[in-house]
C-alpha cells in the first residue's frame, strides 16, 4: 500500500476483510456453542440487554438483530485496523491475534459484563470463554490476511 492511497480505499478494504473475518469467527462461535450447548452466543445476549433490558428476555427477530449487531461490529473493527495498518502496523497474521485478543479483552473484560450482558471472563462458564477467544484469534488470523491480499491485489 502506498500512502497515498485514498482514505476511503483503506477503510473499503479493512471493512471486506472485518465482514470475512466476522463469518468465520461467526462459524467458530455456532461450532462452539453445538459442543457445550449450555450457552448464548454473546451478540444475543448483547442485543437482548441493549434493546429489552436483559439477557434474559427474548425479542422478535432477535436473530437476524444479533447477526447485524456482529457483522457490524466486526466490519467497523476490520476498517479501524485497516487505518491502524496504514500508518506502519503489518497486517500478519501475529499481529492480527493481537488485535483480535484485544477486541475480546475491551468487549469480555469490560463494555459487555459492564452492560451486564454476560459476566466478567473469570465469572462465566470456561466453554463460552474458550469459544470466544479462540473465535477472535480467527478473526485476526483472518482480518490480517485478508487485508494483505486486498492490499497485494491492488498493487499488481
Amino acid at each position: 500500500m502506498t500512502h497515498t492511497e485514498p482514505r476511503l480505499t483503506v477503510i473499503a478494504r479493512g471493512a471486506a476483510a472485518g465482514t470475512a473475518a466476522t463469518t468465520l469467527m461467526s462459524a467458530v462461535l455456532e461450532v462452539g456453542q453445538r459442543m457445550t450447548s449450555s450457552w448464548r452466543q454473546p451478540p444475543t445476549l448483547i442485543v437482548r440487554t441493549a434493546l429489552a433490558g436483559g439477557p434474559a428476555h427474548k425479542l422478535a427477530g432477535e436473530d437476524v438483530l444479533a447477526i447485524m449487531a456482529h457483522l457490524g461490529y466486526g466490519t467497523s473493527c476490520g476498517a479501524l485496523f485497516a487505518l491502524l495498518s496504514r500508518r506502519g502496523l503489518r497486517p500478519s497474521p501475529a499481529v492480527g491475534v493481537g488485535y483480535g485478543l484485544l477486541l475480546w479483552l475491551i468487549s469480555y473484560a469490560a463494555w459487555v459484563p459492564a452492560m451486564r450482558a454476560i459476566p466478567l471472563p473469570q465469572h462465566d462458564c470456561p466453554g463460552r470463554q474458550s469459544t470466544l477467544i479462540g473465535a477472535h484469534v480467527v478473526y485476526g488470523v483472518v482480518l490480517a490476511t485478508t487485508l494483505r491480499r486486498l492490499r497485494r491485489r491492488s498493487w499488481t
